[in-house]
């Protein structure tokens, strides 16, 4: 109040110089703040718990079948789940080997589905880390599978392999893991529940039904369904559920076919193979006679699925079916003579008694055609 009039600017310099003081400190407060908020880990998470506020989020519960609807997050929330994602991202999931066991499968998916998403097989460049990631993580896991089933163990239904997690967070985090795919993912967690069940009671002598055997075969090629719902998820094109429901029956044929192919080699590994079930339930006289009675019926379906599909798509199939053919006879079933005992042929394809025993060969085969017109005689 007595101050001199000259003194008057020095206060208010002051004054001034206070003020810039109290501003620095603040931003270096707030930018010490954004710092410790945005600081990595010292350690990575592990991807469990990543996993887990994604199936969180998404209202998915542990057994990814919950209904629960996701709640608002705060932006603190979703800064610290964006770098959770990104670590997940980096989880080693995948071996060598299942990536090379991959790219057989992604050339005849690309060959062999693409069309029906109106594309150009070169287009798969686009897709293919999304695509190879999850048949990569998808072999991963069956061969992680095969090690179980060949021991004959089977940890029970809630066996989890190490890459069923990391995968379902690396879909959810691209926005791909919908209702739909979740459920066939869980069809495939299933697939492999029943097959290291099925087999370990066949190397136990046990009798499995002929209906379980066609409920495990059934799911076996999820993992080009789950590929296929992808592309339509990465094309932004809603589900066609006629082609849907058509690819499943050609998918359960060429599921058959193929266990026709591996009969032996399933046999002395230990592995699901439908026909191999049909000769443990039903015997060698009638094991062929049951399957080709499966053939013709899921045949009989899939010529009448084809009836109805658009003439365009039909004929895209049918040209992809001519090509997949190795040779002019190849569209004909050939079902090979059936092997029992099991345990004898084992022990004869052991090098170590090869000398001593004969191998039951599978040159001796038979075609459907043949079979049913064995039949048709009997009747």
């Amino acid at each position: 109040i007595f101050c001199p009039y000259y003194c008057i600017p020095i206060l208010y310099l002051v004054c001034y110089i206070l003020l810039l003081l109290v501003l620095l400190f603040s931003i270096l407060c707030s930018s010490l703040v954004f710092l410790i908020i945005r600081r990595p880990p010292r350690s990575p998470l592990s991807s469990s718990s990543a996993a887990s506020d994604v199936y969180k989020r998404q209202g998915i519960n542990a057994e990814y079948g919950g209904s629960q609807q996701p709640q608002m997050a705060s932006p603190l929330f979703e800064a610290c789940r964006t770098q959770r994602h990104e670590i997940l991202r980096h989880v080693p999931t995948i071996s060598f080997h299942a990536l090379e066991r991959a790219q057989t499968t992604m050339e005849d998916f690309t060959l062999s589905y693409f069309h029906w998403h109106e594309l150009e097989p070169i287009s798969v460049l686009k897709y293919l880390p999304v695509l190879v990631y999850v048949e990569g993580a998808i072999y991963h896991m069956d061969e992680e599978n095969e090690q179980l089933t060949h021991a004959g163990q089977d940890p029970g239904p809630d066996f989890e392999f190490g890459a069923w997690r990391p995968l379902l967070g690396v879909l959810e985090d691209l926005q791909l893991l919908d209702a739909r795919v979740l459920a066939e993912l869980q069809s495939g967690h299933k697939y492999w529940q029943m097959e290291r069940s099925i087999c370990k009671r066949w190397s136990e002598g046990v009798r499995v039904e002929q209906a379980e055997v066609m409920a495990c075969s059934a799911l076996k090629s999820f993992d080009y369904r789950v590929l296929n719902l992808l592309m339509y998820k990465l094309t932004s094109r809603p589900y066609d559920e006629q082609a849907l429901s058509f690819l499943w029956i050609d998918e359960r044929l060429v599921d058959i076919n193929d266990d026709l192919v591996d009969y032996e080699k399933d046999i002395l590994q230990n592995s699901f193979n439908v026909y191999r079930g049909f000769v443990l339930a039903h015997g060698s006289e009638k094991a062929q006679l049951s399957l080709v009675q499966v053939i013709s019926e899921l045949e009989a379906q899939l010529d009448k699925a084809m009836a109805e599909l658009p003439e365009a798509r039909a004929r895209a199939y049918s040209a992809r079916q001519r090509s997949a053919m190795e040779h002019p006879s190849a569209e004909k079933w050939i079902i090979p003579q059936p092997i029992v005992p099991e345990q004898k042929f084992r022990a004869a394809a052991d090098p170590k008694n090869r000398g001593d025993m004969s191998v039951s060969s599978t040159s001796s085969v038979t075609s459907s055609e043949s079979v049913a017109a064995e039949a048709q005689s009997e009747d």
